[in-house]
């Protein structure tokens, strides 16, 4: 960072736009220094390309242009991940972060992606000017989305391996990663953090009258090179007399004092990244000089301390005695190969026990090592194979013959971004008709293509019955961070469009074929109970009726932390809501009758999400069941729930309540007690995982309650009259928590 030399002012007013940068100096007009550790012959057949792209500012501001460059390995089949790399913020990635990149190609077997950051190097934007924080970090990971992210997919496709992605940032570019992996945990399966820019070091450290002036015309005169930092550059490396040649070699180095408003924006974000620590739940590596006089070793330990990264490394480096010198700011080049190499071997290791902890933390497919977090990493798992599903004794060969599923993709909108929600429909034979559509929502954890799978065609066979499932946002196959819901109104909003881009224009093209209505049902178990009966609150016109299974209108407080822990948790959702830090009991052993069927389901369910749940989407869940609470006198669908006696996971109570509250001229509950033949009690689960007799007489109470309201007899029911339009109790617009880079 504030590595200050004093430069020609003149001459480096000529280069302030990136345009400019890029046609005084073009590819390859200026050398890295040499890097020892590596030979010629070590980079034999190794490639690099050079390119540039348009990121969007914002629809006001039009497009910028990055310019980044790749370095691959001779082959694409050699690579064993991506690394990301943020340069120095007055520096570039065609300096000492091309060796780094070479290393790290040569050692990791790695792509390695560098790339000028919005206002350095080649890339566009006033030089050195960093008018946001926020806007800066934004723009770097609409870069990363926009060309390491498909790079990953394509790789991964071809090579039908996982490829991680990894981060590498050195001093504010070490600050700007680690607060894009806070933002969006979903891009990274690491990051590394060398000298990251915490703390001022003794060097660089202004005083505080000059920082409170700093402060004052940062916003008078934002573009103004007059920033209180102390010229710092003969501090970074071992030899001093690198620095001399750094000035005069580093052609695209910012070589006056900060901008008065960059260096207010790098204040904001040290003081941001340091505040929201402890939501840094990516896996991380730092590396620090415990001599280092430019970035504080402080600041650096009080990182470590801070994240809340379960899995964390610090590494501290004092002296190196094969040297006979001390660490300096610059850990990896620019000092003898004595001192590099050992910082080089503790990135290899930690690459190793990374890509084993991907197989270990439950987070990837073992047989691919693919990721699970992304949505694009649990299709990929499961594009060949597909998914494997239990027996399901109610089912012969002979009942499904002719029977055919077809999968699909569908794109909703949540929060303004495209969102793909995967979807699968359970078509009769050709030439029949249904009797009726039904759409599945499957429970919290879960997914479609497991028990769900077998519910449907169970469903498909007893009542003759199309069946629609779909899994939900960030579940299953579909799109967002692992069961993260960060907005329970977007959520069921999603919900919502994928019925009217997908059922109803089913429904529709049933009834113009037969003539007829078809009436459409909503099944929905445990969370996915709770969704379907809000989801007939808001829009009573959809369905024709409802089957709630085990609904989650109340979690049973039998599994429910103490009310005081609930208290604190619901206040920590709004600073750390993805952490997967909810204090809830294993619930799987309670959901079926028989254990066994548990350990079952922990093995084979590969799309089961395996963690605790995280912070937001327990608080969403809470909010929705406060919500229905208030509610359940405005449920006025014909509906149908089902619940064991037994149930320890949502409340069999709530049910009952929900029976006596709701204003449905048609509503019945079954509760299941015990099966007389087998002695077992019901459970949660009570569609599967138990005798086979149990189970057929739940399906069998689905079916003769759906033979009741048939095309013929809802035809005879029906008046004539529209449709009530829909009620106006719909989610209340609510004060929403922040998002993180909304507080500064």
């Amino acid at each position: 960072m504030a590595y200050q030399c004093r430069g020609d002012a003149r001459e480096m007013r000529k280069l302030e736009k990136g345009e400019a940068r890029r046609l005084e100096f073009p590819p390859e007009s200026f050398s890295a220094p040499g890097e020892p550790l590596l030979t010629d012959e070590d980079e034999q057949d190794y490639r690099q390309y050079e390119n540039a792209v348009f990121v969007e500012k914002s629809a006001e501001s039009g497009s910028l242009k990055i310019w980044y460059k790749t370095y691959f390995p001779a082959s694409e089949g050699d690579i064993t991940c991506i690394i990301v790399g943020y340069h120095p913020y007055i520096s570039n990635s065609e300096y000492l972060m091309k060796n780094h990149a070479r290393c790290l190609r040569h050692f990791e077997k790695a792509a390695v992606i560098l790339f000028d950051q919005p206002s350095c190097g080649r890339s566009d934007g006033l030089w050195g000017f960093m008018p946001s924080w926020e806007d800066h970090v934004a723009l770097t990971e609409k870069f990363v989305r926009k060309v390491v992210v498909p790079l990953r997919d394509r790789i991964t496709s071809e090579q039908h391996k996982f490829i991680p992605i990894y981060g590498f940032g050195e001093d504010i570019g070490a600050n700007v990663l680690a607060t894009s992996a806070l933002r969006s945990p979903d891009i990274y399966n690491g990051i590394i953090l060398a000298s990251p820019f915490i703390r001022d070091g003794d060097a660089v450290k202004a005083g505080g009258f000059a920082n409170f002036l700093a402060k004052c015309e940062g916003s008078i005169f934002p573009k103004y090179p007059g920033a209180p930092l102390k010229e710092a550059l003969d501090k970074r490396f071992v030899d001093k007399d690198f620095s001399d040649y750094t000035s005069t070699e580093n052609k695209l180095m910012w070589r006056m004092p900060l901008r008065m408003k960059t260096n207010k924006s790098i204040k904001q974000g040290q003081k941001w990244l340091e505040k929201h620590s402890a939501e840094l739940t990516t896996p991380i590596l730092i590396l620090q000089s415990s001599n280092d006089k430019i970035t504080s070793p402080d600041g650096s330990k009080l990182l470590y301390d801070l994240c809340g990264s379960k899995d964390k490394c610090i590494k501290m480096y004092d002296d190196c005695p094969e040297a006979g010198l001390k660490y300096a700011h610059e850990l990896l080049s620019a000092e003898p190969a004595e001192m590099s190499k050992p910082v080089y071997n503790d990135i290899t290791t930690w690459f190793l026990s990374e890509n084993q902890n991907l197989l270990t933390m439950g987070l990837c497919d073992r047989r691919n090592k693919t990721d699970l977090t992304t949505g694009a990493g649990r299709r990929l798992a499961f594009q060949e194979e597909g998914h494997p599903h239990p027996d399901e004794p109610l089912l012969e060969a002979e009942d499904e013959k002719g029977c055919w599923e077809k999968d699909g993709m569908v794109t909703v909108k949540q929060k303004g971004q495209d969102v793909q929600l995967w979807y699968r429909i359970y078509n009769l034979p050709e030439g029949e008709t249904p009797s009726c559509i039904i759409i599945g929502y499957h429970g919290y954890s879960d997914h479609s293509d497991f028990l769900m799978h077998n519910h449907a065609r169970v469903l498909r066979h007893n009542n003759k019955a199309l069946v629609v499932l779909f899994d939900q946002p960030s579940s299953g196959r579909s799109d967002g961070l692992w069961w993260y819901i960060p907005s329970w109104e977007e959520h069921i909003g999603a919900t919502e469009q994928f019925i009217d881009k997908i059922a109803k224009p089913l429904q529709k093209e049933i009834e113009d074929k037969v003539e007829m209505k078809v009436p459409m049902f909503a099944l929905g178990v445990s969370l996915g109970g709770g969704l379907v009966c809000q989801a007939a609150i808001r829009r009573p016109e959809v369905y024709d009726g409802v089957i709630l299974v085990s609904p989650m209108v109340k979690v049973d407080e039998a599994i429910k932390p103490p009310k005081f822990v609930e208290v604190t948790f619901r206040k920590l959702g709004g600073l750390m809501p993805k952490m997967p830090i909810t204090p809830t009991k294993d619930i799987l052993d309670k959901c079926f009758v028989y254990k066994d069927w548990a350990d079952y389901a922990r093995d084979n369910n590969k799309l089961l999400y395996p963690s605790k749940p995280r912070l937001g989407t327990a608080i969403e869940i809470l909010f929705v069941q406060d919500w229905l609470c208030e509610h359940m006198e405005d449920l006025k669908t014909p509906v149908l729930i089902l619940h064991g006696k037994h149930d320890q996971v949502t409340s069999c109570s709530s049910s009952e309540e929900l029976f006596r509250r709701c204003s449905s001229e048609d509503k019945k509950i079954l509760i299941y007690d015990s099966d007389s033949e087998t002695g077992e009690r019901y459970t949660h689960v009570i569609f599967g995982g138990q005798p086979a007799c149990m189970s057929k007489k739940v399906f069998d109470d689905v079916r003769d309650w759906l033979n009741e309201r048939n095309s013929e007899s809802l035809e005879e029911k029906r008046t004539g009259d529209t449709p009530e339009p829909p009620i106006n109790n719909g989610l209340q617009p609510r004060e929403r928590r922040p998002w993180p880079m909304d507080e500064e």
